[in-house]
C-alpha cells in the first residue's frame, strides 16, 4: 500500500508493549521502529484497525504463550483484515494531495473513543456494512443509522 507498519511508528511505545523475548528468531526483525526524522507523519493517530497492523500473537514463538505485543493494559488485538478508514485518508493524502479534484468521501466518527482513547473517523458508506469499524460496534449496532436487513 505505501505505508509503514503501525508497530514500526516512532509513537507505537504511547500505545503497545514490545515484548522482544517472546518473538521467533527466523522472523525479520518486528521491534525495531521509525525515528522521528525517517517517520512520514500524515497527521494521524496509531490505528489497531489498520490493514497495516499486524495481530498481537504474530510472528510468536512455538510454545511460548504471552503475545510478543499487547496494549499497555495487557490485552491483545487480532487482525482487522480491511484497510481502515485512517488507511484510506492516508493514502489519499500520500498519493492524491497533488491533484485537487480528487472525490471526497464523507466521513463521520464513532461515537466513543477506543481502547486507545481516541475518537475514530469511518467513512459513511461503511456504517451497516457488517464491518464493526468502531471497537464498541456502534457503526453496525444502530446507533450511528439505521440498519436494515436486505429484502429477501
Amino acid at each position: 500500500m505505501g505505508l509503514a507498519h503501525e508497530q514500526h511508528r516512532p509513537d507505537r511505545d504511547d500505545f503497545i508493549n514490545i515484548f522482544p523475548e517472546r518473538y521467533r528468531k527466523d522472523v525479520p526483525d518486528q521491534t525495531w521502529k521509525y525515528t522521528l526524522e525517517d517517520w512520514e507523519d500524515t497527521g494521524f493517530p496509531f490505528d489497531l484497525k489498520s490493514a497495516m497492523m499486524v495481530s498481537s500473537y504474530s510472528f510468536k514463538k512455538m510454545g511460548q504463550t504471552s503475545p510478543p505485543m499487547s496494549l499497555k493494559d495487557g490485552t491483545t488485538w487480532g487482525m482487522h483484515g480491511i484497510a481502515s478508514t485512517t488507511d484510506v485518508l492516508q493514502l489519499k493524502k500520500h498519493y492524491c494531495s497533488g491533484f485537487p479534484n480528487t472525490p471526497e468521501k464523507k466521513v463521520i466518527n464513532c461515537p466513543n473513543p477506543d481502547s486507545l482513547g481516541i475518537i475514530r473517523p469511518i467513512f459513511a458508506d461503511r456504517v451497516c456494512d457488517s464491518v464493526p469499524d468502531c471497537e464498541d460496534g456502534a457503526d453496525e449496532d444502530g446507533r450511528m443509522g439505521e440498519c436494515r436487513m436486505p429484502a429477501e
